[in-house]
Formats: structure tokens, C-alpha cells, sequence
């Protein structure tokens, strides 16, 4: 499986078939149409099957929150073997979030055959996560250990095939670290295994007969997406310092100052006070420059490099701010630095070019870690 930043797709499961295959692709998005569309598929007649042949199975579940108890990321009976997991969390707390074990329940066992020692152990990494990428398990997706941040990871048991004759149950624990990133540092930390309400999402991938029939429905869209409130930076009020060459290119607006220090802002309003991840997308281009980002005056972390040897848009976390219901600045000044890449390619430009912004409001997992640590604090 590999998913490219562009949209490419490609799967190369094989999924035999005795009759007829029908795929489909479906564009659930609201308010997106698809303006272009390709596919390929490669298939290959036989004669026959053998009788025994196991169909191929995907299958997508999620809890948004994850529940009490075990995240179960497949359960269905037959004769089959399993292939592989992706596995996705969104974090809703800040710390580590993979203490949790996986547990393989084959056939009907009471006590798993096969049982882990850390969700980073499963993915076959240690002491963590971070991106990498190999034939049988990566992590394709690691943003950090703060609230709102992303990971994904895969596992394909190509070399290590999980066989069952009945039934199987695939399940893992969403336990780990939380922290209390308000406190101080005496009470910062508020438990390393604690189950934690991440938003939790997989894929199972196993091959099976008869083939498995399922009554949980796949979530709607508007269920599987984070509720984000999305702001193109084509709709939001904008100024330049200097005011010549912003150039608005559909969503986005490019900004070519011919000077290092060049400023631009945007205005975006918040509707309810509350604690928020601020993200933008952003243009990295041949011709980007170093920017400071701040929000209302106040500096966002330090320079951002917007210059790569090439052209594309990338997601860059602007922090987690408790924000008040009205308007505010985002502003992004040009620090006349020079880039390594513009150096090695001898350039002087200072473009910025913005998306847009994405605001998720966190204050709902407020109440769950204020329970855990009264709870802590009274088993102390």
C-alpha cells in the first residue's frame, strides 16, 4: 500500500475472485468536486481456484473517542489469516500515547497467543516513534506528544501471518503518559499508563473464507473527519507591507516581496472562547523565504524555512493557544535570513504563499484530565 502527499493510490493485494469484482471510488466530500480521476488495475483469468481459497477482507473501524477497555481493531470468524493493521491516532491529551499493548485472540482463546509489550514494540519501532519508512512496517505520519498532534503506522504480516481456523480478535490497549501542559513542573506529569480518550481509527487487512459479513456500518464522513474549522486564506482579510505583489492563486495567496523583511497578516475570528490547535498549510517553493510567524504580537517559536528544492504544500502546527471569541491576527514577517537551499542554489527570494488555517477546539478533553488527576491525587 502506499499513499503519495499528490493523491496517488496504489494497492498491490492480490484479490482473487471465482465470478465477478466490482470496485468502486466515491467522493463523499460536501463541498469538493473531483475535477480529475485516473485508475489502473492489473487482473489475470485462471482456470480455476483451489477450493480452499481465502477472499481478501479491509476493514475500517473507529472510536472518536476511544471507549473504556480495549480498542478492538478486528473481530470475525472463519478460516483465514491475518496481514496487517494501520493503525491512526489523533491525540487529545499531551504525552506519550503508546503504552498500549496488542493482544491476538485465535480461535476462540480465552488468553492471547500473541501479546505485546507497547504499541511502538507492534510497529517495530522502541522508545517511541518517529517517520520511517520499510517493506513491512513504518510509521508514515508522526507530528509530536501535544495535544492535537497525528501519528500513523503500518504493519504488514507478510513475512509473519497470524493463521486461524475459526475465529480471530485482534484488540490493543490506547494507554500512556498525560500531562497536565497548564501546571508546573511538580505536577506536570500526570500518570505514564493511563488510558487515554485519543481518537482512534484502524484499518484491518486479512484473507478469509467464507467470506466475513459485517453489520457495523463504515462511519459517515462528516463522523470520520476532526471536527476542524477549515479558513482558506483566500477568504480571510489580509494586508501586506509592502502591498505590491500578493497574488491570490485560487485557495491560496502568494506574496513576492522583492525585500527580506517583508510583512504579511491575516484576520481570522474565533466564535467561542477556548483552547485551540492552530495549524496552517503552507507553500514551500524554490522561491519561499524565512518567516516568523506571530499571533496577536506575540512570536510563535522561531523562523520557519519555507524554501525546498522544489514546490509543495505542507501542514505546520502553530501551537495550542487559549484564544477568546473575536478576531484575531496571524502575521508572518520576513526575517532577511538566507536559506541553506536558496544558498547552495544561489537564490535571493522571499516568497510566502498560505492555504489556509485549520482551528480544532480542544476543550472538551479539559473535564477528562481534571477527573484523572483528582483520581490520582486521591490513590497518592
Amino acid at each position: 500500500v502506499q499513499v503519495s502527499e499528490s493523491g496517488a493510490l496504489t494497492c498491490y493485494w492480490r484479490m482473487p475472485f471465482r465470478e465477478r469484482i466490482k470496485i468502486t471510488v466515491a467522493n463523499e466530500s460536501p463541498t469538493h468536486r473531483v475535477d480529475s480521476f485516473y485508475y489502473y488495475l492489473n487482473w489475470r483469468k485462471l482456470k480455476k481456484l483451489p477450493e480452499d481459497t481465502a477472499y481478501f477482507h479491509a476493514r475500517y473501524r473507529q472510536e472518536f473517542p476511544a471507549k473504556p477497555g480495549n480498542y478492538v481493531i478486528l473481530e470475525t470468524e472463519g478460516r483465514g489469516h491475518y496481514v496487517g493493521t494501520v493503525y491512526s491516532v489523533h491525540q487529545m491529551e499531551t504525552g506519550w500515547f503508546g503504552e498500549g499493548d496488542d493482544f491476538f485472540y485465535i480461535d476462540g482463546a480465552e488468553s492471547p497467543q500473541l501479546r505485546g509489550t507497547g504499541t511502538e514494540d507492534y510497529f517495530n519501532d522502541a522508545w517511541g516513534f518517529r517517520e520511517f519508512c520499510t517493506p513491512f512496517h513504518g510509521v508514515s505520519l508522526y507530528e509530536g506528544v501535544f495535544t492535537g498532534d497525528r501519528v500513523t503506522a503500518y504493519r504488514w504480516h507478510i513475512p509473519d501471518p497470524v493463521p486461524f481456523q475459526k475465529s480471530l480478535r485482534l484488540e490493543i490497549e490506547h494507554k500512556g503518559s498525560v500531562y497536565n501542559d497548564r501546571g508546573s513542573i511538580t505536577n506536570f506529569e500526570l500518570g505514564g499508563f493511563i488510558e487515554r480518550p485519543d481518537w482512534v481509527s484502524s484499518v484491518a487487512y486479512w484473507y478469509q473464507y467464507p467470506p466475513a459479513v459485517f453489520e457495523e456500518p463504515i462511519a459517515p464522513i462528516e463522523e470520520r473527519l476532526p471536527p476542524y474549522q477549515v479558513l482558506l486564506a483566500s477568504e480571510l482579510e489580509y494586508r501586506a507591507d509592502p502591498p505590491m505583489l500578493v497574488m491570490p492563486q485560487g485557495p491560496f495567496i502568494a506574496y513576492l516581496p522583492a525585500v527580506p523583511n517583508g510583512s504579511i497578516e491575516f484576520d481570522f475570528t474565533v466564535e467561542q472562547d477556548g483552547r485551540y490547535r492552530l495549524d496552517g498549510i503552507f507553500v514551500h517553493s524554490i522561491l519561499g523565504g524565512i518567516y516568523q510567524a506571530y499571533l496577536d504580537g506575540k512570536k510563535l517559536g522561531g523562523p520557519i524555512d519555507f524554501v525546498i528544492i522544489n514546490i509543495d504544500p505542507a501542514w505546520i502546527s502553530l501551537d495550542t493557544h487559549d484564544l477568546k471569541a473575536g478576531k484575531h491576527t496571524l502575521r508572518f514577517e520576513g526575517t532577511g535570513m538566507e536559506s541553506p537551499n536558496a544558498r547552495a542554489l544561489g537564490l535571493k527570494t522571499y516568497a510566502f504563499g498560505l492555504y489556509g488555517l485549520t482551528l480544532l477546539r480542544l476543550d472538551d478533553m479539559e473535564g477528562f484530565q481534571q477527573e484523572m488527576h483528582r483520581i490520582l491525587q486521591e490513590k497518592q
